[in-house]
């Protein structure tokens, strides 16, 4: 038998019926956003800056899920943190130094829910697993850096080979080396020269035409050199750092956040960082997954070596008495003997800016191939 009057049912059902609504914003996850703030107080946020921020996002292809203007700023929702940080810099590029664009999470639930004042239950920091940083790499500084700590390395590399030259420089984000002479440039290049036959002796068959200047020390005259003998030069897009840390999580994370940044490129790697070994399977999965290729570059011919460096090759293996097991087997180092080789007329000239050999040794490295033109070969 009903004991109580209708309306306090009524009244029951209303107030679950309301508790339930606002209740619903807690059931919808955080995603990722774009918070657009006025960086100068004179700067106003009104809907003139959501009507650009919104243009701005169509014109770079960037979609979104949502948009919000309130008294903080303009908020923006994405559907994940790669199509985010493509959204800050496209917003970056756009709005200038006027505003502040900063990275953010918001609640996905609907407008209607927020209009009626129904927001998420904010849970305590002791609820929430602690505090949450957001860093950000000042690019231009670290690679500013970077170009600083080649240049010290360099000069430290001439003094122990004994090279002269007559400064470091930058170019923009290379670094150029420049020698006295011809004597020293051509002595320079015959390091190069020496490691291409080297190389391919150790093979026992023609190599791909591939080279990289080592600590990324480019110069425009070694290029051309390289260039006249068919030889294709690589720089990088994205280091990894391995040899900075024995942790393979940071490898991995490192990439990915640069993969994000740039969309592609060229990744440099060091397969004799243990950090690298053990990162590069999980990191390949992902890169698949997230929809990457990995182009393998296969030349048209081999490097056409010299003989005169052939012959000093020859002697250093020789002298090492190593033909007995493959070459591949291990690595195999020797003091390069530039000082034997006479240059020949064709490869002889005005050559500025060429780096030498990063090490006191010329070491070869590589995976063997049946197929020359399928192998990768670079030298340290």
């Amino acid at each position: 038998m009903n004991r109580y009057p209708l309306w306090k049912y009524i009244i029951i059902g209303v107030a679950l019926a309301i508790g339930l609504v606002y209740t619903l914003p807690n059931f919808f996850p955080d995603v990722p956003a774009v918070q657009v703030s006025s960086s100068k107080s004179s700067v106003k946020v009104d809907s003139v800056l959501l009507t650009t921020v919104e243009d701005a996002l169509k014109a770079g292809g960037v979609p979104y899920s949502g948009e919000l203007l309130d008294p903080t700023g303009v908020k923006v929702r994405f559907a994940d943190t790669d199509t985010q940080l493509k959204a800050k810099d496209v917003l970056q590029a756009k709005l200038g130094d006027n505003y502040i664009v900063a990275l953010n999470l918001l609640s996905s639930s609907p407008q209607w829910l927020t209009s009626i004042g129904a927001l998420p239950m904010y849970l305590g920091l002791d609820l929430r697993g602690g505090v949450h940083f957001l860093l950000q790499v000042d690019m231009k500084g670290a690679l500013d850096k970077a170009a600083d700590r080649y240049t010290t390395d360099i000069r430290s590399l001439m003094r122990e080979k004994r090279i002269a030259y007559s400064g470091v420089g930058r170019e923009q984000s290379n670094v150029v080396l420049r020698f006295k002479d011809d004597a020293e440039r051509n002595k320079a290049r015959n390091e190069i020269e020496l490691a291409l036959s080297a190389v391919q002796h150790a093979v026992g068959q023609p190599i791909a035409p591939f080279f990289r200047f080592p600590y990324l020390a480019y110069s425009n005259s070694m290029a051309t050199h390289l260039q006249n003998r068919n030889i294709a030069t690589f720089s990088i897009d994205i280091d990894s750092k391995d040899y900075r840390t024995r942790d393979p999580v940071a490898v991995h994370r490192r990439v990915l956040a640069e993969l994000a940044r740039t969309r592609k490129g060229i990744i440099l790697f060091h397969d004799i960082q243990p950090s690298t070994a053990h990162a590069l399977p999980g990191l390949l999965a992902e890169l698949q997954a997230k929809g990457y290729r990995i182009v393998h570059m296969r030349p048209k011919a081999a490097v056409a070596t010299l003989t005169e460096f052939d012959a000093v090759a020859q002697k250093a293996f020789d002298r090492r008495n190593v033909a007995g097991t493959h070459p591949l087997k291990r690595v195999l180092s020797w003091t390069s003997t530039v000082d034997e080789v006479t240059p020949s007329a064709s490869t002889t000239g005005a050559l500025e800016g060429v780096p030498p050999d990063p090490r006191p040794a010329l070491r070869l490295r590589g995976m063997y191939d049946e197929d020359w033109k399928s192998g990768l070969w670079r030298t340290y």
